[in-house]
């Protein structure tokens, strides 16, 4: 067995914990069984499947769904009410990524022929993280609604199913969304919290 696999086993443990880490604004809010933020960012990629946007690269949206948030397997889901900066919160999230890149890379020589195509997965793994974050492209703005979006159809679900009232999640969206596919689906969100 080589040591890039045992590299690769040891961060897919990381990613694992996400399939049980619950989102803390749902725990916050005391739904019944609370999303976790592999299931969040699951439907994501879904959501970048069906996107119609011009101009963007549909694959890349679905890779940076499915990285957006691995960082929280070591600093958590860390909510704009947890009492953290966006700087530190940023900066946690920063450190677990280089700790990912660190431990993915761990003892393997990084110039070997076949060692050079995994390398270049790595670097894209980190670049589709620093990308969401610095909303530098036009996938990252799409990814950053879809974000939101799902926040919105999950809390619309939770209405829905526990017969209870998710204002602040629709009230912290109001006015956010960027693109005309996500801006369409948000009016079917409201639309059906009429009903």
């Amino acid at each position: 067995m080589s040591q890039r696999a045992q590299n690769i086993v040891s961060f897919l443990k990381f990613c694992g914990k996400l399939k049980h880490l619950l989102r803390t604004g749902w725990v916050d809010h005391k739904v019944n069984n609370p999303e976790t933020v592999a299931s969040h960012m699951h439907r994501m990629g879904i959501i970048s499947m069906l996107s119609p946007e011009v101009g963007v690269d549909r694959e890349r949206c679905i890779k940076m769904c499915l990285v957006h948030d691995i960082a929280e397997s070591i600093v958590g889901d860390i909510t704009p009410h947890a009492g953290v900066s966006d700087e530190d919160k940023y900066n946690q999230e920063k450190s677990a990524m280089e700790k990912f890149k660190a431990l993915l890379l761990k003892d393997i020589d990084q110039n070997s022929e076949e060692n050079k195509e995994f390398v270049q997965h790595v670097e894209e793994l980190i670049q589709l993280w620093n990308e969401y974050e610095d909303l530098s492209t036009p996938e990252a703005i799409l990814v950053k609604d879809i974000d939101r979006f799902d926040m919105i159809l999950q809390a619309l679900e939770y209405e829905d199913d526990q017969n209870t009232k998710l204002e602040t999640f629709f009230n912290s969206t109001n006015g956010k969304f960027k693109t005309d596919f996500i801006k369409d689906l948000a009016q079917a969100v409201y639309q059906q919290r009429k009903k």
